[in-house]
């Protein structure tokens, strides 16, 4: 975990479950990101600052939590393991775009090095949030 904070990268709170907020009560999606929370802050050099719900689904964030909620332009189906994803995201990756990639130990790396290169090819390079 160490060696992926001195690179710059971050750590964003997802929920404790991946269940949709909106298939929650208030009161259980609160219990979620506070378990979440929690649990994260414990194994982590600081305090998650950022929230994507899933789904793309969230309620009003309660004003203790100190987390900024966001969204995504583009989420490739990485996902679903299936080939060629990469070619027809590049197609719609445009400067700017916040980008979801679920990095697993299973995923297909030959898509995700496709898809960085046709990025890179596009003159686009990945930046951290701030």
């Amino acid at each position: 975990m160490a060696s992926l904070y001195a690179e710059g990268h971050r750590v964003a709170l997802h929920g404790y479950t991946h269940v949709s907020p909106w298939q929650l009560s208030h009161r259980a999606w609160m219990a979620d990101v506070e378990r979440g929370l929690k649990t994260l802050s414990g194994w982590l050099p600081e305090v998650p600052r950022y929230y994507r719900p899933p789904y793309g689904r969230y309620r009003p964030m309660r004003s203790s939590w100190s987390l900024q909620t966001v969204l995504w332009d583009l989420m490739p189906p990485d996902y679903r393991f299936q080939k060629g994803w990469a070619a027809p995201a590049i197609q719609k990756l445009r400067s700017g775009d916040v980008v979801v990639l679920h990095e697993r130990k299973d995923a297909d790396w030959a898509e995700w090095e496709a898809f960085l290169w046709g990025a890179a090819q596009k003159g686009l390079r990945a930046k951290a949030l701030p």
